[in-house]
């Protein structure tokens, strides 16, 4: 296709809401916080990489609720803990702080889940 016809289709798909950046956001944020387990840090450069507006990663975002996030993040502690072989409570934090902060989440939301699962 020429130049001219493609700018007219991509034209007629962005009217009738086939391309839609937003829902593109809300899709793939969903998609990578209920099935992988990423936190916001790890969605939002995700986005930025796939050169999604500010604005729908924001919307994007709100798909995600704060109880449900906070308890999928305890969720992986527990998980994490229950695999690891390490006898060192302190090296078993270490390693639960880096592989949480490799998920995307956020370095005061791990100190919290932490400081909850080390007062168990």
């Amino acid at each position: 296709m020429d130049y001219e016809h493609t700018d007219i289709l991509i034209a007629d798909l962005i009217s009738n809401n086939f391309l839609n950046e937003e829902r593109f956001a809300k899709a793939f944020v969903s998609g990578k916080f209920r099935i992988k387990k990423w936190g916001r840090n790890k969605i939002r450069l995700h986005l930025k990489q796939k050169n999604i507006s500010d604005y729908s990663i924001r919307s994007g975002m709100e798909e995600i609720e704060e109880e449900e996030y906070l308890q999928t993040l305890s969720e992986l502690v527990e998980k994490k803990v229950q695999l690891s072989t390490e006898k060192d409570p302190w090296k078993l934090r270490v390693k639960l702080q880096r592989y949480l902060n490799s998920k995307g989440y956020e370095g005061d939301l791990i100190r919290n889940a932490l400081e909850d699962w080390l007062a168990k």
